[in-house]
């Protein structure tokens, strides 16, 4: 259906604020709905009630009985994995702290702070579309404000990534621009959302010239400095569950599957995916030229190559893709987007109370039909996965 509507859009000269006005309305009348397929939430609502009640969240896992009295049974009796201290960064607290302050526990209110991002995003967007000068701005604005995934996981599961997103499209913004000073904030602070986009450092390091990495740098260690300096009592433990998430999670991933399945270790499949990530991020971001629109396709290639390499692929992962679909077009990539949705099929059922499966018949369903889809367009464009960006849908 999204796929005949962005043909239709194709012939529009003036529906770039419908499609963006539609999609914000599609988002708002969705806020109200209970998270079925995520409870992260919950976490970011725990977090914030933490900070606000001067207590370091580094420091202390949710089960931890320094926090006894902080339990409820509204949030606490929903948290994921409560033995593990939190995982995320200090953009991502400094979020849950406002939300708190403004909203107390409410899940409403914190999705309305992710819709009020989701608009920032929309005009974001657009500026980088009209920046690229880019032609058929309503279709390519639809492939991401019609897209169910960020809809789903952003307006329903309320997911924090819409935050690291929007930071993320102002930071490519500000390149754009050259602004390099602000736009290494930017892209700092969307790290200390999620660490998603550290990927694309190399990318960006590339694009500038020496003076413009060095100040690139200085500013982002200065806001790494500023960012952690509330949590520093934490010491060591600032670093919250990621070494553990990097070490025991995976979920979802058909290439890191596939290598276990052949070795029988998780070891060497993480070894080989990390291995093989660092030398298509290399690749990718040394292939760019002098166009602005090569280095947006740089970015692209990088977090897809990040999304297919790592051992965890959560459907919400994919929504720091989703916007740049709309400026390099792929009928894999959209595919992907499309069917990750597959993969509730585990999550659901597992929290209905059966045992937890990862099953290799959902990653074929999702990834055998995008690998065709992506050798498809690689022959057809020279034989070079840089050079795909055709005029979508035709």
């Amino acid at each position: 259906m999204q796929w005949k509507a962005v043909k239709f859009l194709q012939k529009q000269d003036s529906g770039v604020w419908f499609v963006l006005f539609s999609g914000l309305i599609f988002r708002l009348t969705l806020l109200a709905l209970p998270s079925f397929t995520s409870n992260d939430i919950y976490r970011y609502l725990w977090d914030g009630k933490v900070s606000t009640s001067n207590i370091n969240p580094y420091n202390h896992s949710p089960d931890s009985v320094v926090l006894l009295a902080l339990r409820d049974q509204l949030i606490y009796p929903n948290i994921n994995h409560s033995y593990l201290p939190t995982i995320y960064p200090p953009v991502a607290q400094f979020f849950f702290y406002i939300s708190n302050l403004l909203f107390g526990s409410s899940v409403l209110g914190f999705k309305f702070l992710i819709f009020l991002s989701e608009i920032l995003s929309s005009l974001l967007l657009l500026q980088i579309l009209q920046n690229l000068r880019l032609k058929q701005l309503p279709s390519r604005l639809a492939t991401y404000f019609w897209l169910p995934l960020p809809i789903l996981e952003f307006s329903i599961a309320g997911h924090i990534d819409a935050i690291g997103v929007t930071l993320l499209l102002l930071a490519i913004r500000l390149i754009l621009l050259e602004q390099v000073k602000s736009a290494a904030i930017a892209f700092t602070a969307s790290i200390l959302v999620k660490v998603v986009p550290i990927v694309l450092l190399p990318a960006i390091f590339i694009r500038f010239t020496f003076s413009q990495t060095s100040r690139f740098l200085a500013t982002s260690l200065l806001t790494l400095l500023v960012a952690y300096f509330p949590f520093c009592t934490a010491g060591t433990k600032m670093l919250g569950s990621i070494p553990i998430y990097l070490d025991k999670w995976s979920f979802n991933s058909f290439i890191f599957t596939s290598i276990y399945m052949l070795t029988g270790s998780y070891t060497v499949a993480r070894a080989a995916c990390y291995t093989l990530l660092a030398f298509l991020i290399s690749i990718v971001a040394s292939s760019q030229k002098e166009q602005k629109i090569d280095f947006v396709r740089a970015l692209f290639w990088t977090l897809l190559a990040l999304m297919l390499l790592s051992p965890t692929l959560y459907p919400w992962y994919l929504t720091w893709l989703a916007p740049l679909l709309a400026i390099i077009p792929s009928r894999a990539v959209f595919w992907l987007v499309t069917t990750v949705h597959f993969s509730y099929w585990s999550i659901l059922n597992f929290s209905q109370g059966t045992v937890f499966t990862d099953p290799f018949f959902v990653k074929i369903v999702e990834f055998l039909p995008f690998f065709l889809l992506l050798g498809w367009e690689i022959k057809h464009c020279d034989g070079k996965i840089t050079k795909i960006d055709y005029k979508f849908l035709e």
